[in-house]
């Protein structure tokens, strides 16, 4: 069975998405805004689910500050456009005003084309 959840996360109101097989006992993450790696993981094991990828929209920070996070606690894989895999090697140069945060950088696995 199939189970979709959304969460609206951060400091702009970005959602994620995670999918839960939950015959498989594997999810996926659709982008990772800020605060959204408790939440997500939470839910994820509360539903006897790990989560095996992130798939990321696009790579502006609001979609993927929690991404290392989540790729610590599970190894997911990440998945991404080639055209936008910079900004996460590198997310730090590529904000368009210094955030009070830190995102970590972090390479993806899989480019979506």
């Amino acid at each position: 069975m199939h189970q979709l959840f959304a969460f609206e996360c951060g400091p702009v109101a970005t959602f994620t998405y995670l999918l839960c097989d939950t015959s498989a006992r594997t999810a996926v993450m659709i982008d990772a805004p800020p605060a959204s790696a408790s939440v997500v993981l939470a839910t994820a094991s509360e539903h006897g689910c790990t989560i095996s990828d992130v798939l990321l929209t696009h790579t502006h920070w609001d979609h993927t500050a929690d991404v290392a996070a989540v790729v610590a606690a599970t190894g997911a894989r990440i998945w991404v456009h080639p055209a936008d895999q910079y900004r996460l090697t590198d997310p730090m140069s590529h904000t368009v005003w210094p955030l009070p945060f830190t995102i970590a950088p972090i390479a993806p696995d899989k480019l979506l084309e």
